[in-house]
């Protein structure tokens, strides 16, 4: 009953403002999380949703607010109590290769627990700073479901040149408003067709 109250209370979010935990499967694989636990997160971050009561089960009638969830997987989550990613996980989620990874971590940008080890991994806090200052327009291409080359000739319009590599941008006022005037939700959503048969 407790479970279902949580839900209840949670259930605050316009419905054109979302899309189903299915529909966001860039993020779940980036994140290592299923449709269940992304839920179970969720519920437990008493993040708004809506619940769309035509589903059939309660993780496939959840929806969420893109924008939300991502801030949610990029600050709170990363950010437990505790939290560390391999190498492999820690390159997925900040849309960068596994070599660079190490490169961050051997100049201290990324917090390394046991650097020396073959299973190296990065603790949460340090890869939630990254994302709080950088942005790899891969990834946030991937995320948005916006093409590289539509970003790419935005950013050289915008004068806004890389940090790092070719593809690390510093998150300044100029780079964010130029990337959000390229995202547009609405036009973004992956819908299915009904065709006649």
């Amino acid at each position: 009953r407790l479970f279902m109250s949580s839900i209840r209370d949670c259930d605050t979010e316009d419905f054109e403002n979302t899309l189903y935990l299915s529909e966001l499967e860039e993020l779940k694989s980036n994140y290592l999380l299923s449709d269940e636990l992304l839920a179970y997160e969720i519920i437990a971050a008493k993040l708004p949703v809506h619940i769309d009561k035509t589903q059939d089960s309660l993780v496939d009638s959840i929806k969420v607010n893109e924008r939300v969830i991502i801030n949610f997987l990029e600050t709170e989550y990363l950010t437990k109590s505790g939290a560390s990613f391999t190498k492999v996980t820690t390159a997925k989620i900040m849309g960068i290769s596994r070599t660079f990874v190490g490169q961050l971590g051997k100049v201290g940008i990324l917090e390394a627990l046991n650097p020396t080890s073959d299973s190296t991994r990065y603790t949460g806090k340090s890869i939630a700073n990254f994302l709080a200052s950088y942005e790899c327009i891969e990834r946030w291409a991937t995320i948005h479901n916006v093409k590289l080359y539509t970003i790419m000739l935005a950013l050289i319009r915008n004068k806004i040149d890389p940090i790092f590599e070719s593809t690390i941008y510093k998150k300044t006022p100029k780079f964010v408003s130029t990337l959000n005037s390229l995202y547009h939700p609405s036009c973004q959503k992956r819908q299915q067709l009904n065709l006649p048969l």
